[in-house]
This record gives C-alpha cells, sequence and structure tokens, in this order.
C-alpha cells in the first residue's frame, strides 16, 4: 500500500469552523473580543479564517481554539448510531504535479475507514448507503467499494492495526464527526445520524486525542 501521500488528520476544518461560528453566536461575542481573551495569541484575521475553515491547524491549535470559543464537550460517536457522509462544502485537489491522483490513495482512504470503524465499533461494509458514500467520493461502484473494502480487511490486517495506532494520538472533536479523508468529491466523515439525539458532556472536552475517548479500544 502506497503511503506517500496524505489524507491529513481527523478534524474537518470547514466542519469546525462552521462549528466555532456557531458557538460564538450562541456566546454573543464578537470576532475582537475573542481575539483579546486570547491574550493576543490570536489576531481577529486570524480567527476569522478560522471560522471560514481556510487555514489549517494543528492538533494543538484545535486544543486551543476550542477552549477559546468554549465549544462543548462530547462522548465519541455511540456504534449504533455512526454512518458514513460525504460532505459536499468542500472538496480537495488529490491530484498530483502530473495531474493523476496518486497511486495508492483509494486504498490508503480504505485503510483508514477500517481503522476509524474498529474504533468506533460499526461496520461500514454492513450497511449500502455507507458503501455508497464511499463508492461516489472515491469514484466506485458500489460492488468495487465492499469488494475492496472486505480485501483490505482481510488482506491488510496489520496495516489496519498500524493505522489504529497512528490514529490514536491524532486530534478529534466528537461534536462534528471524524473526517475519514478529504477527497475531490468532499469530506468523508463519521458522523451521528441525524435522528440521534446530540448530547454535550462535562466528562469529555470538546478536543482531545481519539485514544481519550476510546480508551477502552487501546487498553492493553
Amino acid at each position: 500500500m502506497d503511503e506517500t501521500f496524505p489524507v491529513g488528520g481527523l478534524v474537518s476544518m470547514r466542519r469546525l469552523g462552521a462549528a466555532l461560528t456557531a458557538q460564538r453566536a450562541s456566546r454573543d461575542l464578537s470576532i475582537t473580543a475573542l481575539a483579546r481573551e486570547s491574550g493576543g495569541w490570536w489576531a481577529p484575521d486570524e480567527l476569522l479564517d478560522v471560522e471560514k475553515g481556510a487555514v489549517a491547524l494543528c492538533d494543538r491549535e484545535i486544543v486551543a481554539i476550542c477552549r477559546l470559543y468554549g465549544l462543548a464537550g462530547r462522548e465519541l460517536l455511540p456504534a449504533d448510531t455512526a454512518e458514513l457522509i460525504l460532505d459536499r462544502s468542500g472538496s480537495y485537489d488529490l491530484t498530483d504535479a502530473s495531474g493523476v491522483e496518486p497511486h495508492g490513495y483509494v486504498d490508503l482512504v480504505l485503510c483508514r475507514v477500517a481503522a476509524l470503524a474498529r474504533i468506533v465499533g460499526f461496520a461500514p461494509g454492513a450497511r449500502e448507503r455507507d458503501l455508497g458514500v464511499l463508492a461516489e467520493s472515491l469514484t466506485l461502484s458500489v460492488e468495487e467499494s465492499a469488494e475492496r473494502l472486505d480485501q483490505i480487511v482481510v488482506s491488510s490486517y496489520a496495516e489496519v492495526d498500524r493505522q489504529v495506532e497512528a490514529l490514536a494520538s491524532r486530534m478529534v472533536v466528537p461534536a462534528i464527526g471524524v473526517l475519514v479523508a478529504e477527497t475531490a468529491a468532499g469530506s468523508v466523515l463519521i458522523v451521528e445520524r441525524r435522528t440521534s439525539a446530540t448530547h454535550g458532556s462535562t466528562q469529555f472536552p470538546a478536543a482531545a486525542p481519539l485514544r481519550r475517548y476510546a480508551a477502552a479500544v487501546f487498553a492493553v
């Protein structure tokens, strides 16, 4: 499996920006007021760019910005309410300098799907809707997406294990979903079904390493 193409972290900057904007509005705060609260760490223009989803934040900055805005914490998605979606609010240029999609990208995305599904505890290959999301985002048929996901799970078990460990230390913001990958069609995310009630929790921070939310998976 070609690992030269980075799929990225677990936080969609566009979705995070939208959540921060809504949180600021709920507190009736201006960008300037928040910049002052940051003690000069963030300038108003920088915060505006964050809210637009126009900048990539490192994991440490994601934690800091969630604290600054007072974003509510919550637990990771319950397995029985998790599903894949394709967020079309933006797209990502996957082509390299030659205009060709990097070799192995599809398998890398599917490996991340398998790893994250194991952590969250749901089976994306069991529901046609989830397979349809993968098919559309990766330009495959539903049958191809199911077959290739099964192949990854069976033949690349060690690689999925490695991805689970690698993703454990990456930052996640459960309130906005877990980013699987940015694709040319949009962002593939694991989210909670809209029919599920979303509850805040004081037991969990708004942003923390994935390991913090799924401790049982990584317990030795």
